[in-house]
């Protein structure tokens, strides 16, 4: 879970500590946050948090 808040947050610590709140009221927002982004009013999943991140990325 902390993953997708990471993910979400966009390199904003103030986002981070958002979603990281977030987390207590309901996980699934957080995931939805950090694997998707909404186009055309559809969500489509741009990221996959439950696999290991890739070490070229790093």
């Amino acid at each position: 879970m902390l993953r997708c808040a990471l993910a979400a947050s966009d390199n904003s610590l103030k986002s981070l500590e958002y979603h990281v709140a977030g987390l207590v009221i309901d996980y699934r927002d957080v995931i939805l946050a950090g694997e998707y982004y909404r186009k055309n009013g559809e969500f489509v999943q741009v990221r996959d948090l439950s696999k290991p991140f890739d070490l070229d990325v790093l």
